[in-house]
């Protein structure tokens, strides 16, 4: 059911989907769904919980995989983005939708994001100890997840992993620095590549 109430509010919208849609897609009956859940608020912010905490763990297995912190946040960053842009239906209901579903959403979203500044947090000994306000921490992460919503809505999400190098870059230059933050990111290849694209898609 967790699975479908996702699926049905990608596709409808949140305030569209009805539980009779998350009943169809799942294949289970009234009653078992009420013996569950009080209702669609209810279905959906267990199952964006379920979904988003599962891309919380898997982003910090994948920082603490690597030993120097740029490829720490790069590896965090793909865990997170790589499952958005494999699952759409997960991508929309998540990132789009949760906006159309109250204050209890809001608040479940922003405490799942505010599980992401401690990999920012320069008092870890990892992080480069860049002298600025935590503040700092928030604010990327929100500029990040904003650059995300834009981008699903505008191309998709299936297109997501194509802003990983700018993404990256994102999560670095206040840390780091813009030079050190471009060349960790990797953007003159990515460039590179896209320029290559377009010159093969001209011959």
């Amino acid at each position: 059911m967790l699975d479908a109430v996702a699926r049905a509010v990608a596709a409808k919208g949140y305030d569209k989907a009805s539980v009779a849609d998350v009943l169809g897609l799942a294949g289970v009956s009234r009653r078992t769904f009420y013996e569950q859940f009080t209702g669609k608020e209810d279905c959906f912010l267990v199952a964006y919980q379920t979904i988003f905490s599962d891309l919380l763990g898997a982003s910090w297995s994948a920082y603490l995989s690597r030993r120097r912190w740029p490829d720490r946040i790069a590896a965090g960053l793909e865990a997170f983005v790589a499952p958005l842009a494999a699952e759409p239906a997960y991508a929309r209901a998540g990132i789009i939708e949760v906006l159309a579903a109250g204050p209890r959403a809001f608040e479940l979203r922003d405490s799942l994001l505010r599980g992401f500044y401690p990999v920012f947090d320069s008092r870890r000994p990892e992080v480069p100890d860049h002298g600025a306000p935590r503040i700092v921490a928030e604010a990327t992460v929100g500029g990040i997840y904003e650059v995300i919503y834009r981008h699903i809505v505008a191309h998709g999400p299936q297109t997501l992993m194509g802003l990983m190098p700018e993404l990256t870059y994102l999560a670095l230059a206040p840390f780091i620095g813009s030079r050190a933050a471009h060349r960790a990111a990797r953007l003159d290849a990515c460039r590179s590549g896209r320029s290559g694209a377009v010159g093969a898609e001209l011959e």
